[in-house]
């Protein structure tokens, strides 16, 4: 079964090998890889124009060119601190974190002061080496202990490591070299919300709402928390504005149907799950709640489609079994039911035992 917990998508924080240019249009960067293109016809040798080309094709997503691009200029200048800092951003953005981190390695062996090398090594190494990762957003911090990015890269590794409390420190800290530091309040609030502290995951939902209210994920994992408080009516605007930014991910669909179930809105319920269904056939929670909802309504066959669809997708769903067990006894067909009943329990079902010992003995 799908677990609907916290989306998490962090946008890596990864520090550049230069300065932050003012936000350009793809049209402006496209000009500008013509410009250098012409620059490197007349120049061949020069390792710095292959690195700004390779640079603007980074932030073109051009990461195949960028790689090609940056690797000639490492060749025309083996020292080249900046170049390796910038193969390593983009080798990681093509999930290739081993070969990241050699050259943030490389880096380091160059500069063992530069910070944004150990800021992006120990990103890497969140991957599968959390002690090697928090080592060296420590080393990080201490080199630059002003830079909010690194805390909160270092809070993300805490938390992962479930260290919630150090994280929240760094998450603060963060926020109070930066107030409008929109990444830290959003993985702030996901930190709260498994601190159970569903409140205080609202509050820096929205605050990373009135930073970008474009903010997607922040509106989703508000209106999980907001669930969480059985504020169902603003859970469900929230997943309203969440389908808004986000049309074609089922996961919305899904949760505004739970939270319009939760306020006994099965039909519009059944409407969401159906639309949730229609993007990802193979969604077996959706199946699950659509039947509970058109069992709701006096549906039964309806819901036992629901049930046999989702078994079929996943023959290991024990929720499924045993609301089909349910309905079962609705029909009067105590046989089916406890048949369904006994292979919940089978698979794990907490309410299977219950409804054995009600309807099978």
């Amino acid at each position: 079964m799908k677990k609907f917990l916290l989306v998490v998508f962090f946008i890596p924080l990864l520090a550049q090998s230069q300065p932050s240019a003012a936000k350009s249009d793809s049209a402006l960067y496209a000009d500008s890889v013509k410009f250098f293109s012409k620059a490197i016809s007349l120049q061949p040798g020069n390792s710095v124009t292959y690195y700004k080309r390779g640079s603007t094709k980074f932030r073109l997503k051009d990461y195949t060119g960028a790689l090609s691009d940056l690797d000639s200029a490492i060749i025309l200048n083996a020292k080249y601190e900046e170049a390796y800092l910038e193969r390593g951003r983009t080798k990681y953005a093509l999930n290739n974190y081993d070969d990241a981190i050699e050259d943030y390695s490389l880096v380091i062996k160059l500069n063992s002061n530069n910070a944004s090398a150990f800021n992006n090594r120990g990103l890497a190494k969140q991957k599968k080496d959390l002690k090697g990762s928090l080592a060296d957003l420590n080393q990080a911090v201490l080199l630059n202990p002003k830079d909010p990015v690194f805390y909160s890269n270092r809070g993300d590794t805490k938390r992962i490591g479930q260290d919630f409390k150090g994280a929240l420190a760094d998450y603060n800290v963060a926020i109070s070299l930066n107030p409008n530091f929109l990444n830290a309040y959003y993985a702030r609030g996901i930190v709260k919300y498994d601190q159970q502290d569903y409140a205080g995951e609202v509050l820096d939902d929205t605050k990373a709402i009135s930073i970008d209210s474009s903010y997607a994920n922040a509106y989703y994992n508000r209106a999980l928390a907001r669930a969480k408080l059985n504020i169902y009516d603003d859970a469900v605007d929230d997943c309203t504005e969440y389908i808004n930014l986000q049309p074609h991910d089922p996961d919305g669909y899904y949760e505004r149907g739970n939270n319009e179930f939760n306020l006994e809105d099965y039909k519009t319920a059944i409407d969401d799950y159906t639309i949730c269904i229609k993007i990802d056939k193979k969604y077996t929670a959706a199946y699950l709640n659509r039947g509970l909802a058109k069992s709701n309504l006096g549906d039964f066959d309806g819901a036992v489609k629901d049930y046999d669809t989702a078994i079929k997708i996943d023959p290991k769903f024990a929720d499924a079994y045993n609301n089909r067990g349910v309905i079962m006894v609705q029909l009067k067909d105590l046989k089916r039911a406890c048949m369904d009943f006994k292979k919940a329990l089978e698979l794990g079902s907490d309410q299977a035992g219950d409804n054995i010992s009600k309807y099978c003995n």
